[in-house]
């Protein structure tokens, strides 16, 4: 055989091979999507050296994959907890939670717990947590819901609680759904007293927490406060017949969560940095140095992040290190501990050009937008005193900042949100103040729940 016929033959098994290698690559097991994705970022490559009143940045974010649509979802354990207090009978409210609770029950499987719990002055469970395997009967009981009379919210909320704990399920989603449309009035009725208890479910039973108000009467501060530290979310309803849709926009999540039991520790050195700040969710640093910050329930396609300012109480010799560690529960895998190690690393120079050549945009752009938020919030409060100059005040020195990057802004759909809805709400103060008691309260409703949904990545 010729050498070119030998060369021939040499190419044309190897173009053979590699046809055959390309046709069965799909049939090669692949490895599975990460649930979580998730960034550590410093706002500079570098920390001017001698710098007095230094502060850095870092910005921690995840991202949650899409859930299959062929996964087979969490089961739920889930206690639906609603006001029938008098209020409820007004403007059709109590109507519309009865739909929007038969429309849970609807929706949930034969491997899912549900309870049913009522509360006015008086709390009555009239569904104990169960497997769903009859809902007919879960119905009925929601059409005999009649309007009662005070609130005890409280008393209601903790039935909750106790109905979740009774089927809590490792690898299931336990979350308590409350629904009121008034001021807490009966049992305990201290937004802190109400806090801790959340707070404590949540980390040491596991079970969060999602309110729902509803009209212009309830406590928003203490409803928001409430999901904040009982790691769930927070809905305004300013029409009734919204309730159904919302309550459906919770479900969708719950029936979709991608990670659980997910949290974040943030170690950062404190010879030279000292915490003045962490926006987006609560915190704790029970010892020095050390941040941790609870996410829980992550849902598919669901964003979270926190950003960290620090003080530089003194300036480092070498590079300084800040890390973080996510850990959660796999849920679209075999549910394993999975963890993500990231560290953000600061350089020190002297040179101030190369400083400004080393800015993180996206880091940028999440100080402008978290900072804004909390002046909004800030004058949202202010307001709420009647502190009207004050709130105009605290408005424009937020707008002339803002506008120095405008066009930054305006590239940017969550912080052109941001900078419009304070531009809108520095309008609206004026008219707020001639506004009636009620339209005021909606007015500052909506606005609040705007400004929560901005910091949560929701919109």
């Amino acid at each position: 055989m010729s050498k070119l016929a030998k060369a021939l033959l040499i190419i044309g098994f190897s173009l053979l091979l590699l046809s055959f290698l390309t046709a069965n690559t799909a049939h090669i097991a692949q490895p599975p999507p990460s649930s979580i994705e998730a960034k550590l970022l410093a706002n500079n490559a570098y920390i001017l050296q001698n710098r007095e009143a230094q502060s850095v940045y870092v910005y921690l974010e995840l991202k949650a994959a899409k859930a299959p649509e062929s996964k087979d979802k969490l089961p739920l354990n889930i206690s639906l907890v609603l006001d029938r207090s008098g209020s409820m009978a007004s403007e059709r409210k109590l109507e519309y939670a009865k739909k929007a609770a038969e429309f849970v029950v609807e929706n949930l499987s034969s491997k899912d717990h549900f309870s049913l719990v009522v509360y006015d002055d008086e709390v009555k469970t009239l569904s104990q947590s169960a497997k769903v395997s009859n809902k007919q009967p879960i119905k009925n009981r929601i059409e005999l819901i009649e309007a009662g009379n005070t609130t005890n919210l409280s008393g209601g909320m903790l039935q909750g609680y106790h109905e979740v704990k009774t089927t809590f399920g490792e690898k299931a989603v336990n979350r308590v759904l409350l629904l009121s449309d008034g001021l807490a009035n009966e049992g305990i009725t201290d937004p802190k007293e109400l806090q801790k208890i959340v707070q404590g479910r949540s980390t040491e039973q596991g079970i969060s927490l999602s309110t729902f108000g509803v009209g212009a009467d309830f406590n928003e501060d203490m409803m928001t406060n409430l999901a904040e530290y009982g790691s769930g979310n927070y809905y305004f309803i300013d029409n009734a017949d919204k309730i159904p849709a919302i309550f459906a926009q919770e479900l969708n999540g719950l029936l979709s969560v991608v990670a659980q039991n997910a949290q974040v520790e943030i170690n950062y050195p404190t010879t030279y940095l000292k915490l003045a700040k962490l926006y987006g969710y609560p915190y704790s640093e029970t010892q020095k140095g050390n941040i941790k910050v609870e996410f829980k329930d992550v849902f598919s396609e669901e964003t979270k992040a926190v950003l960290l300012k620090f003080d530089v109480i003194q300036t480092p010799d070498e590079a300084l290190n800040i890390t973080s560690k996510i850990t959660y529960d796999d849920a679209l895998g075999d549910y394993s501990r999975e963890v993500i190690d990231q560290e953000a690393t600061f350089e020190i120079t002297e040179d101030s050009t190369l400083y400004k050549e080393h800015v993180n945009e996206l880091v940028a752009k999440n100080i402008l937008l978290f900072e804004a938020n909390e002046e909004m919030e800030k004058a949202l409060a202010m307001v709420d005193e009647y502190k009207y100059d004050e709130a105009k005040d605290v408005l424009d020195n937020c707008i002339r900042k803002m506008t120095g990057s405008l066009s930054i802004i305006q590239a940017d759909t969550s912080l052109n949100e941001q900078y419009m809805s304070i531009k809108n709400y520095r309008k609206q103060i004026d008219e707020i103040k001639e506004m009636n008691e009620q339209e005021r309260k909606m007015m500052q409703k909506a606005n609040k729940s705007s400004n929560y949904m901005l910091k949560k990545k929701k919109q």
